[in-house]
């Protein structure tokens, strides 16, 4: 798998996660000041 990602498809991907995803599970102050994980690959069924 090619993980090679440049720094505008990641910019796009964190913008439509802040714009469109809701982590439940997460405090939602810190992602005001900081970039989210971005996962690119698993293995199975474990990240």
């Amino acid at each position: 798998m090619n993980t090679a990602f440049s720094p505008n498809d990641l910019s796009a991907v964190i913008e439509a996660d802040r714009a469109h995803l809701w982590h439940h599970l997460l405090q939602h102050k810190p992602h005001e000041t900081t970039d989210p994980r971005i996962i690119v690959e698993g293995k199975g069924l474990r990240v």
